[in-house]
């Protein structure tokens, strides 16, 4: 599975120079900020900003993160973040080869081996 970024786009739609605190970047448990966007946004533009989901662990994440801006009714800016890691999942498989040298796999609960016929004290055996 690895890890899973998202990388945000933050713009500046208003007429004044947008200020943006990179290293006030608050994020909850599981999360980080790879990369960080610019200090300044001239009106028009926008930067970005990339947060990764680690995943060094199984188990939901979620919380608030938050960033201070220079605009007085969004500072912080703040948004929820949501993930989810799963621990990975082990499949058995068994496998042999058939009296006809075809690999054939065995389900559980489904499967069977036909060992064939012999007579008192001459074994058949069956490599898997």
């Amino acid at each position: 599975m690895g890890t899973a970024e998202q990388t945000f786009s933050v713009h500046n739609d208003g007429d004044g120079e947008l200020v943006l605190d990179p290293t006030s970047f608050s994020l909850p448990a599981g999360f980080a900020l790879l990369t960080a966007p610019a200090t300044a946004v001239v009106p028009g533009g926008s930067t970005s900003f990339t947060i990764r989901l680690d995943a060094a662990v199984a188990g939901q994440f979620q919380g608030q993160m938050s960033f201070a801006t220079n605009v007085p009714h969004e500072n912080p800016f703040q948004f929820w973040l949501y993930g989810q890691v799963a621990a990975p999942e082990p499949e058995v498989v068994v496998r042999y080869t058939d009296a006809y040298g075809y690999e054939e796999a065995l389900y559980s609960g489904y499967s069977s081996v036909y060992f064939g016929s012999t007579v008192v004290n001459s074994p058949v055996s069956q490599a898997f």
